[in-house]
């Protein structure tokens, strides 16, 4: 009788579904919530109070993931005229991990969106980023998209190399 990872090596197609070994997500701002988020937190922008670096969470620590399954979020930018929207990838051995300090991180994704030229029009606004994460068999395959312009990037976590 093979081991689960001797029977992937020699059949890949044998392993279907794993359990993932850390909590991976990316660091985003939220709307603070008192009582909720620490104030060492709490970031002011245009008025409105924001909570800095929490884990928007893809998948859990023991959480079952299927080989070839992938998970989609939308993001907004930070502000309305960024022309670059970084996505920090982030992974914990704990499964209740809240914030991207408290995880370490193994990916970045940077969408650049040039500025108009004056003789190009104007871009369209830019409102949606589309992240998604594809769990493989011994890697996990992360990509941005900004959904206005088709503009993708893409890194790869690789778990024979670490």
């Amino acid at each position: 009788m093979y081991a689960g990872a001797v029977c992937f090596g020699l059949d890949p197609s044998t392993v279907t579904v794993r359990r993932s070994r850390q909590t991976y997500g990316v660091g985003v701002v939220r709307r603070f919530v008192r009582g909720r988020h620490p104030e060492s937190r709490l970031v002011r922008r245009d008025g409105v109070d924001w909570c800095t670096g929490v884990l928007d969470r893809f998948v859990g620590a023991g959480d079952p993931v299927f080989v070839g399954g992938t998970v989609t979020r939308r993001y907004a930018p930070a502000e309305r005229a960024q022309t670059t929207s970084v996505l920090h990838v982030y992974g914990s051995d704990s499964p209740d991990v809240q914030y991207a300090t408290d995880a370490e991180r193994c990916g970045t994704l940077r969408l650049h969106v040039p500025p108009p030229t004056p003789t190009s029009p104007a871009p369209p606004t830019r409102g949606e980023i589309q992240a998604k994460m594809t769990f493989g068999g011994t890697e996990i395959k992360v990509s941005a998209v900004d959904v206005a312009t088709g503009q993708c990037v893409g890194c790869t976590i690789d778990f024979l190399s670490q």
